[in-house]
């Protein structure tokens, strides 16, 4: 039995000692500079791509191509393939990574290359170029890379756009302006001034921000405080600190964010939570909105949202099948039309101006501040309305007792300048406290 250990011990160890010498390794180094350039363009593949300021003001790249074969004919034909392309127009620089091949294919560990004039190779185990690029004083800077990453050391105060699919991102504070297309990738920015964003299937983390203009897909964002976000979203997942402006179109995305100033949002089966706001415009469909404190939201459409604020200035909707919860509001509250909605405020200001529903098969319960004097006019068909009738000076009741309720009447107190409760529209049931 020992001897049998033994002679599997030998062929192992001959095995193992074939397979390394059946691995070839080859390197090979490029480089390239340039003068009078204002726009650089590197299109890069099949390694990582590193950017880093010039220390002596010129504009260069190094790269180094690594390559791992079966034998040294199919190491030595890859290196031999291989190039960088430059190819030079007015103060523009476009460098490339090319070994011309027409198809890559990889089945059960082995690999097959045929390249654009019919050659084919077997046998590469791996190819790997890595490049730095240093860069001195430029206006433009353009990035691609597949399938690896980019790595931004330095702040070179370019404008800078990157391509990347399948790979990440990492840069350090940037303060030209900035474009970014990206697909399947993993962002990690810091602070950032303005930029436009074509995401798809990405996580992104960013700092501090300008102005933003985006279109993403299927993308998570973490973000700092933003100056402006504006464009269109779906089915994204959005954490930020405090805005100016958000302007938005979104379907099936979430939103957490600090406080902004004002914002207008047209969205669809979405999630919104905010702080306080001074403004928002509101267009949706099967949304759900939640706020701290709010002067002013202003629903062009509701259509089966629900909304919470804590405190509201001033509520303005058209609606229907939509629910509205405010622990607060303190100038007016306006459902007009509504249709099968609900609207619910704890406490009705002492200082409010106007609440109004024109509505069919509306709930509305309202608490009016407590020594509040105030108008009511109701003109409704069917429906119910409470409220305490004992605190009127005056009320008018026309049809009490049929189908048609009318009611003209103010509080104890009420003077042409006191609030005013109006109620219209078709078997509504109202309370008011």
């Amino acid at each position: 039995m020992k001897s049998i250990y033994k002679f599997l011990g030998i062929a192992i160890l001959l095995f193992s000692a074939t397979f390394v010498q059946a691995q070839v390794e080859k390197t090979k180094t490029f480089s390239g500079e340039f003068s009078d350039l204002s726009h650089l363009v590197i299109d890069h593949r099949r390694g990582p791509l590193e950017v880093r300021k010039s220390t002596d003001g010129k504009t260069r790249y190094e790269a180094m191509i690594y390559i791992q074969a079966k034998d040294e004919e199919a190491a030595a034909m890859m290196l031999e393939r291989f190039e960088l392309q430059e190819d030079k127009f007015d103060g523009k620089v476009e460098v490339s990574s090319n070994f011309n091949i027409q198809g890559w294919s990889t089945v059960n560990g082995k690999t097959r290359i045929k390249f654009k004039d019919g050659t084919k190779i077997t046998g590469i185990r791996e190819v790997r170029i890595d490049m730095v690029v240093y860069v001195g004083k430029l206006d433009k800077l353009h990035l691609e890379n597949k399938y690896d990453e980019i790595k931004i050391h330095d702040d070179i105060a370019a404008d800078l756009s990157v391509e990347l699919h399948s790979g990440k991102l990492r840069m350090v504070d940037w303060t030209g302006k900035l474009a970014l297309d990206m697909k399947y990738s993993k962002v990690f920015l810091k602070n950032i001034n303005d930029a436009q964003m074509e995401i798809y299937d990405c996580d992104m983390e960013i700092g501090n921000a300008g102005k933003i203009q985006v279109e993403s897909k299927y993308s998570s964002f973490k973000m700092g405080n933003l100056t402006e976000l504006r464009g269109e979203t779906y089915d994204d997942d959005w954490e930020m600190g405090n805005l100016t402006t958000i302007i938005l179109e979104d379907k099936y995305s979430e939103f957490e964010m600090g406080n902004f100033k004002t914002g207008k949002l047209d969205f669809h089966d979405a999630e919104f939570r905010a702080g306080n706001a001074e403004s928002v415009e509101i267009k949706s469909k099967y949304s759900e909105f939640v706020f701290e404190n709010i002067d002013a939201i202003d629903f062009e459409n509701s259509f089966d949202d629900n909304v919470k604020a804590v405190q509201v200035g001033m509520f303005n909707a058209d609606s229907k099948y939509s629910e509205f919860i405010f622990k607060s509001v303190s100038e007016s509250a306006i459902i007009a039309p509504s249709f099968d909605d609900k609207l619910e405020i704890s406490s009705l200001g002492n200082s409010f101006k106007n609440l109004k529903i024109d509505g069919k098969y509306t709930e509305m319960d309202v608490d009016v501040a407590a020594n509040t004097p105030f108008h009511l006019n109701v003109d409704m068909t069917y429906g119910k309305i409470n409220f305490d009738e004992d605190s009127f000076e005056t009320q008018v009741w026309k049809d009490r007792d049929s189908s048609k309720k009318e009611i003209v009447g103010k509080t104890k107190g009420a003077t042409d300048k006191s609030g005013k409760i109006e109620i219209l529209g078709f078997d509504n049931t109202i309370h008011l406290k």
